[in-house]
């Protein structure tokens, strides 16, 4: 039997080409293989979330449950996380800073972490309408809004949506909607030369800092973290692995995600941070959100890739803190 990249038609990977960087989580989910390929509706779990965070609290509303994380004092922070990523999936060490001076909320985006029970089809508005709502039963006006790579594009859907609640926005390593966001020559390409040889075995045995170092292997060339941020990474995807059909359904609603023009209605201060060495997401892509939003600061970071939170956290900080 082909493995699940062998099986992806051209059609299939030029529409996973946004979404490739976090592929590498689902080979923690046993039953990753053609149907995510193929698109194929294989059913999803239903499940409750049992608030089972230490700090969290659930929101339960009409929609789909949606999970988060607290931490820390201060002015708030709305974290937003990338492609299959749910909120715990940052590196321990900046989220302990960011506590430090900030009321720092991590969402579990649908589909991700405590979050897994989410009903399907979704749009990222539906998503930005989750963070919107989070933000509100954390009973904040508004707050700064972080978003790295998909999150980035939920967080834009976000201040399009609901303007009133985003006062700062940081956008990393993310895209502009299509047709304006420009794909990666590496994409899913990069992902199969990571994962496919590891694949074959029981996902299972592999070693926690085995998988955090495949998710580094998106960082700039040479890029390293110590062993125990590996192992903590490699541990929280192997903990609570995101499944396939969650990750189609994420797939699904980036490439439904259209109009780069609405962009221009964003009405608060936003700063871009890319890495010119991001092999996964082109430099281009921040360049063209400098285009479309109106009050906007451009940051390009020698030598980062697309880990930017581990990357460059200092630059994200001060970028949070409004003085990139």
């Amino acid at each position: 039997m082909p493995t699940f990249l062998e099986s992806l038609s051209d059609v299939t990977v030029s529409a996973l080409q946004p979404v490739s960087p976090l592929l590498v989580r689902l080979w923690a989910y046993p039953a990753f293989s053609v149907p995510l390929a193929l698109g194929v509706d294989a059913g999803i779990r239903t499940q409750r979330c049992g608030g089972r965070l230490l700090g969290a609290r659930t929101h339960q509303q009409a929609g789909p449950q949606v999970a988060w994380h607290e931490g820390g004092s201060g002015p708030a922070v709305l974290l937003l996380n990338g492609f299959t990523a749910d909120g715990d999936t940052w590196p321990q060490a900046w989220v302990t800073e960011l506590e430090r001076t900030h009321r720092v909320i991590r969402v579990d985006n649908r589909g991700t972490g405590e979050s897994g029970s989410s009903p399907r089809p979704y749009r990222l508005a539906d998503m930005a309408d989750d963070a919107y709502d989070v933000v509100r039963a954390c009973g904040e006006e508004s707050v700064v809004v972080f978003g790295l790579s998909m999150g980035g594009m939920i967080a834009q859907e976000l201040a399009v949506r609901h303007p009133e609640v985003v006062k700062r926005l940081v956008l990393a390593a993310s895209i502009p909607p299509v047709p304006a966001w420009v794909a990666s020559e590496y994409g899913v390409g990069l992902a199969a030369k990571i994962t496919m040889g590891r694949r074959r075995r029981d996902p299972a045995a592999e070693p926690a800092a085995e998988v955090g170092r495949a998710l580094m292997a998106f960082a700039a060339p040479g890029f390293t973290v110590s062993e125990d941020e590996l192992r903590r990474l490699g541990t929280q995807v192997l903990s609570n692995p995101t499944t396939p059909v969650a990750a189609i359904s994420q797939a699904r609603a980036i490439n439904g995600w259209w109009n780069p023009s609405r962009l221009a209605s964003i009405t608060a201060p936003t700063t871009v941070v890319h890495g010119l060495a991001d092999r996964v997401v082109p430099i281009a892509n921040a360049r063209r959100l400098a285009q479309y939003i109106p009050d906007v600061e451009l940051v390009e970071v020698a030598g980062c890739g697309h880990m930017v939170p581990w990357e460059a956290p200092e630059v994200l900080l001060h970028a949070i803190a409004g003085e990139a």
